[in-house]
């Protein structure tokens, strides 16, 4: 039951977003999302530039892979490790900015 519920709320707060995407702002000049929702949306952008980063030095490094050699290994590693900051980056700033948009109640209790 509450899975349909946040289905729902957060469908209202992608159109919501949607909504304010498109509306032009009151000067015309520039969009009020980016104004409204810069900080997330640069998180985002960040977390998904380390993403990738990180993904290019796995796959550049998987080339040269010795397996009697465990030094290695070590790109593979940090590459992995800059991946997955990239990703929890982007997925904090995806969820801070729903939450900003009224998708998904905070958790106080």
């Amino acid at each position: 039951m509450k899975e349909k519920e946040v289905k729902v709320s957060a469908a209202w707060a992608l159109s919501r977003l949607w909504a304010e995407f498109t509306d032009p702002g009151p000067a015309g000049d520039s969009l009020n999302m980016l104004k409204k929702y810069a900080d997330c949306i640069a998180l985002g952008c960040a977390g998904l530039l380390f993403l990738g980063v990180g993904t290019l030095i796995i796959v550049v490094f998987s080339l040269q892979i010795d397996a009697s050699d465990k030094k290695t290994y070590l790109p593979l590693v940090f590459g992995a490790v800059f991946a997955l900051g990239g990703f929890l980056a982007a997925k904090f700033g995806l969820s801070s900015l729903l939450s900003k948009a009224g998708g998904r109640p905070t958790r106080n209790s």
